[in-house]
Formats: structure tokens, C-alpha cells, sequence
């Protein structure tokens, strides 16, 4: 589904957040919680990502980013945020059942956070914990995908998906030192394995 952010859905939106964050708060939200202390970066490592221009997502996290698009040439600013992973067998009744194992299925928001106008295709890869690549996603009919345009404000709700051999590893979106450049950053999305 795309979405358009209005005054009136993103006051409503936030009220459910403030809402929702006051019934569902736990230890693991609290930043002096063990939890939470193990999930934070050291200053070295944010250092080191700031230089590369890398920004490592868990579920809940979210980064920002400035992607040229090779279809249009256009460049806008994007925020990508991590809800949730899940690994499946089979991504609707509809259809088959993997091919190399299982479904590893990201959901994510991408909002357009600019001011101009981007397309975004999805250029992410998947590495396994062995080191094995897979560069072609897989299409969730239940999902909406990614990679369209989006006008100021516009945000999809939808999924990253591939077909993969083992649970765990990494979504990575090529930043600059790609050779690409359609990214300005490196973004890598860590998968937990289980």
C-alpha cells in the first residue's frame, strides 16, 4: 500500500505511537536496560561507520539515506526502518514452497524524507554467514514492493525478500564505494538466525 502523510494521519499516527509506546514499554525499550545497553554501538564502531559511510540496521532501527535512481536519475532523501523478520517455507497458499530452503522476509518502511521527488529500485543482495551471495530478491504477493517512485512525504509499507539456504546473514544496499553510486551509503540489514 502507498501511503500519504497528512497533518491529520501523522498527528493521529503519533498519538497511536505515544499511546502504544506508553501501554508497551518493557526492558528491552528502556536505554539502561542490559538489552538495550548489549544492542549499542561502541564510539569506535560508529566512528568507523561514519567514515565508510555504512549504517548497520537491526529490527526497530532506522537510517537515512540520499539514492540516485538509474531508471530517472532522480536523488532524493529516503529513511528505511526495520519492523520485523520472519522466515517462511512458503510465501502465500498461493505459491510454492522455497527453493533453497527458506523465505527470509524483512519488512520495512521507505519513506521519501525529502523535498524532491525519487525513484527507488531495489538493489539489495544477501550474504550468507559462510560468505555465500545471492543478488536476485524474490517477489512477495501479499506484499507491496519498494522499489517505485515516491513524491515528498510518501512512504510503502512492504517487504524485502529472498529465497536462501540458511537463516541469519546480511541485506546490504551498495553505497559509493560500490561503483554503483546510487547510494550514498552503505546500508546492511542483519538478520538474526533464528
Amino acid at each position: 500500500m502507498r501511503y500519504r502523510k497528512t497533518a491529520a494521519a501523522s498527528a493521529a499516527l503519533a498519538g497511536a505511537l505515544t499511546l502504544g509506546g506508553v501501554v508497551a514499554c518493557g526492558g528491552g525499550d528502556d536505554p539502561a536496560s542490559p538489552w538495550r545497553q548489549e544492542q549499542q554501538e561502541s564510539p569506535q564502531r560508529q566512528e568507523q561507520q561514519e567514515k565508510t559511510r555504512t549504517q548497520t540496521l537491526r529490527v526497530g532501527d532506522s537510517g537515512e539515506f540520499r539514492f540516485t535512481s538509474a531508471v530517472s536519475n532522480d536523488v532524493a532523501d529516503f529513511k528505511l526502518t526495520v519492523h520485523g523478520v520472519e522466515y517462511v517455507k512458503r510465501l502465500s497458499e498461493y505459491t510454492t514452497d522455497s527453493e533453497r530452503g527458506t523465505y527470509v522476509v524483512v519488512n520495512v518502511t521507505l519513506a521519501n524524507v525529502g523535498t524532491t521527488n525519487g525513484h527507488f529500485h531495489d538493489p539489495f543482495h544477501w550474504t550468507g554467514p559462510d560468505g555465500q551471495v545471492l543478488s536476485t530478491g524474490v517477489f512477495h504477493p501479499e506484499k507491496e514492493s519498494i522499489s517505485t517512485s515516491y513524491l515528498p512525504g510518501e512512504y510503502v509499507r512492504g517487504a524485502i525478500v529472498f529465497d536462501v539456504p540458511v537463516r541469519g546473514g546480511t541485506l546490504t544496499m551498495p553505497g559509493p564505494d560500490s561503483g554503483g553510486d546510487v547510494s550514498d551509503t552503505t546500508v546492511v540489514i542483519e538478520l538474526p538466525n533464528q
